[in-house]
């Protein structure tokens, strides 16, 4: 097809930008003469190649501790860990729902199996929330707390046991010791995970703070856990708190306390004697003072509570200097060395971490030899000694050590592992299920396996865990439809039941009395709403005080 010029009408040759004629330019290159067109609405958009994401190296797990944080401190990471020992640079967490930091460490542990050799929790109970394991009920009826806080199973990557195996459970190899930071304070921070091998390695200059009525008790601890140095005594009463804020004055490295507390109270208290009365007070928060990475252990009830930072006297220990503190979470349960009681705690603390133990293996080791006595010796039903086990937390760096010394530590009785006795070897298959679980293995493996192959009716007697309804159909929601069910299990109940209800955490629950047809009072069952079965308690010689005419209420709940 000939081209023309638009201008004057000659014929152009083919690639001819301007006309031979008449030297106008020629912009239409397409054949046509040039004409006005509208442009097209698309041609603004230009297309380009999607871009492609740049690859990133997966995180590389690493062998060795656990790092676990809250969201807000995630920011300040970087300047935390420069303040690790490099040997001790491990895997981070972070935790978003601080209410389930157990739930989210765990499943890490599940998804990460023996990759963890230590945890770290970093940041007290609102930051990271402690497991919440419920009390025995005859001493929530006593007064004191429904809940456990532990950190104990932060380091099982099952979870939290069933009560009846909890002993067992922390005789297993797999168990990985925790520690915690109980701050979100960086320059406290920093300054604990930057401990190694610094904790003081000796006695000399250290502190025994006793009250009167237990003096026996902490004399026998202060005979194994010192050797040729003897520390400075303080027995409140007579000593009052203006004599201990002196002795703290010179800054002791080691310190050991048995007194009294209470729950975020400032000040810890003596026992007389005389009175048998929880008074004066031994210890005040504001008069505490200690050596540059002191230990302290404190069998004080509560010692190691820290919902209020300007209450709490354990906090106050570690921001004077302290670089290990062990204590209690709710009462501390005392007896004497010749007793499964607390005081084995800073008894083989101390021991262990003189042999070497870093501060969160030391408190696990010694909770294992408590545990294992407490196996050997059938004292599986002992709330006193199981509550020991969880409510001692350790404040500092899992790897804080003792000093360099050729000193050890002289351990308890329990430190060492009993001699085995004879078993006894039950020809019937209960008594061989229950052999089986107390010469060490938890039984948690082996339950499902037993489960399928007993008769239901067996399974029921050598079971102890909870017992869910769920034979009761959804029609059968009242208390007197569970009264029904009870009444298949235990025989001859009266079809008067006294019931109370109570809230915690939000949760309702109710205490139901039971009483039988020819005696007063029988048994004392505590059930949620979802008809389970929480706690039972048989043989009750007495009316609890929820039921007597005064209608006092239930205190702690």
């Amino acid at each position: 097809m000939n081209r023309m010029c638009s201008q004057c009408g000659a014929s152009l040759r083919p690639k001819q930008k301007f006309c031979a004629k008449c030297g106008a330019k020629v912009e239409d290159l397409s054949g046509v003469s040039r004409t006005k067109t509208t442009s097209n609405p698309l041609s603004h958009i230009q297309t380009k190649p999607p871009k492609r994401e740049r690859w990133q190296r997966p995180q590389r797990i690493k062998t060795g501790p656990l790092f676990v944080l809250p969201a807000s401190l995630s920011d300040s990471w970087g300047r935390i860990e420069k303040s690790i020992p490099r040997i001790h640079h491990g895997n981070q967490l972070i935790i978003d729902d601080p209410l389930r930091a157990g739930d989210s460490v765990r499943a890490w542990l599940l998804e990460n199996p023996s990759k963890t050799t230590m945890i770290c929790l970093i940041g007290d109970d609102h930051a990271l929330a402690h497991d919440r394991i419920s009390n025995n009920l005859m001493l929530i009826l006593e007064g004191q707390d429904p809940e456990i806080l532990c950190d104990l199973y932060f380091g099982r990557a099952e979870g939290i046991p069933a009560e009846e195996d909890r002993f067992e459970s922390l005789l297993d190899p797999q168990l990985i010791p925790v520690s915690r930071i109980p701050t979100t304070d960086i320059n406290l921070i920093t300054r604990l995970l930057a401990v190694g091998d610094d904790l003081p390695r000796s006695w000399r200059g250290g502190l025994v703070l006793q009250a009167e009525q237990f003096a026996k008790w902490s004399d026998g601890v202060v005979s194994h856990i010192c050797k040729t140095e003897r520390p400075q005594k303080v027995v409140c009463p007579p000593s009052s708190y203006t004599n201990t804020a002196q002795i703290f004055a010179t800054q002791p490295s080691r310190v050991y306390c048995l007194v009294h507390g209470g729950d975020n109270n400032p000040q810890w208290y003596g026992h007389s004697v005389a009175n048998n009365r929880c008074e004066p007070v031994a210890l005040s928060r504001n008069d505490v003072d200690v050596a540059t990475h002191a230990i302290v252990i404190s069998q004080a009830c509560y010692g190691a509570v820290i919902d209020d930072p300007l209450s709490s006297i354990s906090l106050q220990f570690l921001n004077k200097g302290a670089s290990a503190f062990v204590g209690s979470t709710i009462i501390a349960w005392g007896g004497g060395l010749e007793m499964l009681a607390s005081e084995h705690i800073p008894a083989t603390v101390f021991a262990n971490l003189d042999n070497g133990l870093p501060l969160a293996t030391a408190l696990l080791e010694a909770k294992r030899a408590i545990a294992r006595a407490a196996v050997e010796f059938d004292e599986s039903a002992c709330y006193p000694t199981h509550n020991t086990l969880h409510s001692f937390v350790a404040y500092g760096a899992p790897w804080a050590r003792v000093q360099f010394s050729s000193r050890s530590g002289k351990a308890t009785t329990l430190a060492q592992p009993p001699k085995q006795r004879e078993a006894y070897q039950s020809q019937d298959v209960i008594g061989k299920w229950r052999n089986t679980v107390r010469t060490g293995s938890t039984g948690q493996k082996h339950r499902e396996r037993v489960r399928e192959r007993l008769p239901r009716e067996i399974w029921n007697t050598i079971s102890n865990r909870r017992i869910r309804l769920s034979e009761i159909s959804q029609k059968m929601s009242s208390y007197q439809a569970i009264h029904e069910k009870l009444q298949s299990i235990m025989n001859d109940l009266s079809d008067n039941i006294p019931t109370r209800t109570y809230h915690h955490n939000g949760q309702q629950y109710a205490l139901m009395l039971l009483k039988s047809k020819n005696a007063e009072s029988t048994a004392l069952v505590s059930i949620n709403r979802e008809g389970e079965i929480l706690q039972q308690v048989y043989q009750l010689s007495y009316t609890p005080p929820c039921y007597e005419k005064s209608s006092r209420k239930l205190r702690n709940l």
